[in-house]
């Protein structure tokens, strides 16, 4: 900045010129370089086997599923929340536009009598009342009023219409 202020000039653009050899000469695949490449059928050291069950940042469990790599998303492919899993096995897929919840708000505790599925129209009603508490028989009483909450809501925009 001062360079330009004063209006010097040290001849230096500071680009590489033409013909420049660069500091890094090997590319992937010449020799010397191919001693650090992974080998194919290495597994790297956090490699975990399917079935193994970890606690993500979010607080929630997560279990391994399948083995895909190389893939671009395959952490997303190879996870899965152990809840949603749970309560595949009991009732199904989660139906679209709903989602499943912990009746004791308790992430960790993913027995199929702590979960509810509710659509997301009364999730977000609960989660604005504040009605999803740790005692799952008031987080069940706050659903029938989310759920009376978005039958209002829904009536009143057909009134509308």
């Amino acid at each position: 900045a001062q360079k330009a202020r004063l209006k010097l000039n040290s001849g230096l653009d500071g680009r590489f010129k033409k013909g420049h050899k660069s500091n890094n000469l090997f590319k992937k695949g010449e020799r010397n370089s191919i001693e650090t490449e992974f080998k194919k059928g290495n597994k790297p050291h956090n490699w975990c086997p399917i079935g193994t069950e970890r606690i993500k940042a979010d607080g929630y469990v997560y279990v391994k599923i399948k083995d895909e790599q190389g893939k671009k998303y395959a952490h997303k492919i190879n996870w899965k929340q152990k809840h949603i899993i749970i309560w595949e096995e009991a009732y199904g897929p989660v139906p679209e536009g709903s989602c499943l919840i912990f009746l004791d708000n308790n992430k960790l505790n993913v027995s199929i009598d702590n979960l509810a599925c509710i659509t997301l129209a009364e999730r977000l009603i609960m989660c604005k009342k504040h009605l999803i508490y740790n005692d799952p028989k008031l987080t069940r009483i706050g659903m029938v009023i989310a759920r009376l909450y978005a039958t209002t809501y829904e009536k009143q925009k057909v009134k509308k219409l």
